[in-house]
């Protein structure tokens, strides 16, 4: 089986060309037993203070999708989270059934987003980590903004906005072609047509300029952007602005962007590329991470691999 590492919040391949740093390392199974045909496959991580929060993808025999670990131990081991592994079918219980983008705030939140179940509907948890754990918050979406049917919908991931009107969450909804806006402090959330694109990854400007949100399409080269006081003033329908296409002909679409506080954009994070745009200049991709024949290995996994200097 392939080595892999978790690289800025996706598996991609670990490549001695970027002398990639191990800072974690497990078997495949995580040291967590699941039935035998199950797999364990990490999507978004989100890190507060010792802790790291992993939500996994929901493979046959996998009983819980939002976990923890701690990252100073030797061989972790994933934790679910909330601590108990409740009833699937009870939608009233605190269980994050299908995690998806995952994210702590700059007060000690985590807030989790679930794309739900057959019977359950998708929804929005927050937890407050500086007490116990304790629900801040559960934000079922309403059928008009989210889709209840199962298999109608397809919520990717979230990003946090933190105005001078409060919080907002913007959550990637694939299925629909369409964003969603949540306001903290309104417990009320909305659906934002994106001309439309099939939304594969968004991405936040740095906190200190936060004033553009990126966004992917699922297959597509092009990246665009979208002013967030738009989204914050409660526009129910956006106009994108192209802001680069990649010129590489060897690609795959940007299932899963980030940017760092310089304004650096993350992109095409998977097992086979990384790429880095400079936001503060015009559109010009570099090249960071590429295999193009991934080789069997040894059954091993690890997580978090470091861009060296």
């Amino acid at each position: 089986m392939t080595p892999s590492c978790l690289l800025i919040l996706v598996f991609a391949g670990c490549a001695n060309a970027l002398n990639f740093t191990s800072v974690l390392e497990w078997s495949d199974d995580f040291g967590v037993h699941y039935k035998s045909s199950s797999k364990v496959d990490p999507r978004f991580l989100a890190v507060y203070e010792e802790k790291l929060f992993l939500s996994l993808y929901g493979f046959e025999g996998v009983q819980y999708s939002l976990a923890w670990l701690h990252i100073n131990a030797t061989s972790p081991t994933l934790q679910p989270f909330p601590s108990t592994i409740q009833s699937t079918t009870d939608c009233s219980t605190v269980r994050v059934r299908s995690a998806r983008g995952i994210e702590v705030d700059t007060i000690g939140r985590l807030w989790a987003l679930d794309n739900g179940g057959y019977t359950c509907p998708p929804r929005l948890l927050i937890f407050d980590l500086t007490n116990n754990n304790t629900i801040v918050q559960i934000h079922d979406f309403a059928d008009e903004v989210v889709s209840n049917t199962n298999g109608k919908r397809w919520l990717l991931n979230l990003v946090l906005d933190q105005s001078e009107n409060g919080w907002f969450a913007y959550i990637a909804e694939s299925f629909g072609r369409h964003l969603v806006v949540f306001s903290f402090e309104r417990n009320y959330s909305w659906r934002v047509k994106i001309e439309n694109k099939q939304i594969g990854a968004i991405a936040l400007s740095p906190m200190r300029t936060r004033q553009l949100l990126y966004i992917s399409e699922w297959d597509s080269k092009e990246i665009f952007s979208l002013p967030v006081a738009d989204l914050r003033a409660g526009v129910k329908n956006a106009s994108l602005t192209l802001k680069g296409s990649q010129s590489t002909s060897t690609y795959w679409s940007a299932t899963v962007m980030t940017m760092d506080e310089k304004g650096n954009l993350y992109f095409n994070l998977n097992k086979h590329s990384v790429f880095k745009w400079d936001t503060n200049a015009p559109f010009k991709e570099e090249q960071l991470y590429m295999v193009y024949n991934i080789q069997g290995g040894k059954n091993t996994s690890c997580l978090i691999c470091l861009f060296p200097g």
